[in-house]
């Protein structure tokens, strides 16, 4: 593309770059163009959430965390000559920000692992923990706010509940988490036997009044056991990692995710939109691999 090899002329004439940094200057805007070219639009009216996929997309390719800086380098410096250029007005990746290397890569279990504690929580005779399993891998909530979830996180409508849950998350922020078919379905059969002027959706006779994080991860070690997986790998943080990780590998957006996960600081990608309720059900929806449900619960 002319814009690319102008680029990189002015590198070598105006900014007396090496000819190692440009050739890798110039095979990171290949892979870019390559990439913009894949979703039928040329480089010079991209927009920030294309940027992002592309960014993404080297991430699930597996790119060393170096080699997607180099490319997020290379991408504000390239948008921000065209800028100064005249070609466009403004840099779509002006909120880039390079991705941080994180101490420990977080773990996760494989989908196969997953549906493997699925199943035999469903054939264990305790309808409260599995759904909080089904829940969790559901929506990647934090275990605190999955036990606590309170009788009023759920709506309704005309007796249908909602897809979606109400939650206080860190710092009493209150968020919402959307809720894909099968989860409703799933809701609804369990709320049949729920008393619906208790406080919370999963009560016990702890002193909390309802299930504590320490029960609800030792269930957790005892799924895995009766399903043949370490126990030591399961935990209700592994599998929010799960989630997060499965929907990421089926094509959902970093800075998606991100919202998904309630997290108010993103690590890898400093990019953050808000998103409405349904274009969040949506991305679960499409993305989650357990999302496929015949219609919404009914109560």
């Amino acid at each position: 593309m002319e814009v690319i090899k102008s680029f990189l002329e002015y590198l070598q004439s105006e900014v007396t770059s090496s000819l190692n940094t440009i050739e890798s200057y110039k095979n990171d805007l290949l892979r870019l163009e390559s990439f913009i070219a894949s979703n039928n639009l040329n480089i010079t009216n991209i927009t920030a959430d294309v940027l992002n996929n592309f960014i993404s997309k080297l991430i699930i390719d597996r790119f060393a965390i170096s080699t997607v800086n180099r490319n997020i380098s290379v991408i504000k410096h390239f948008f921000n000559y065209l800028v100064e250029e005249g070609i466009i007005r403004e840099s779509p990746a002006i909120n880039l920000e390079l991705l941080q290397l994180p101490r420990n890569l977080p773990k996760f279990l494989s989908l196969f692992e997953v549906k493997a504690l699925l199943e035999t929580a469903q054939a264990w005779q305790s309808p409260k923990f599995y759904i909080m399993l089904e829940l969790l891998y559901a929506t990647g909530m934090r275990v605190s706010e999955l036990v606590s979830l309170k009788y009023s996180s759920l709506k309704f409508e005309q007796g249908k509940i909602l897809p979606f849950l109400i939650v206080k998350g860190k710092g009493n922020k209150e968020r919402l988490i959307p809720l894909h078919l099968k989860i409703c379905n799933l809701l609804a059969e369990y709320l049949k036997d729920l008393d619906s002027n208790g406080l919370f959706l999963f009560p016990s006779t702890s002193k909390e009044g309802y299930v504590t994080r320490q029960r609800f991860g030792q269930f957790l070690k005892e799924i895995a056991i009766r399903s043949n997986i370490d126990p030591v790998k399961v935990s209700p943080h592994i599998l929010r990692h799960s989630f997060a990780t499965h929907i990421l590998e089926n094509g959902a957006n970093l800075k998606l995710i991100q919202e998904l996960l309630g997290h108010a600081d993103i690590s890898t990608t400093q990019i953050y939109t808000h998103l409405t309720m349904n274009k969040l059900a949506s991305i679960v929806k499409d993305f989650h691999p357990l999302s496929q449900g015949k219609k919404p619960g009914q109560l």
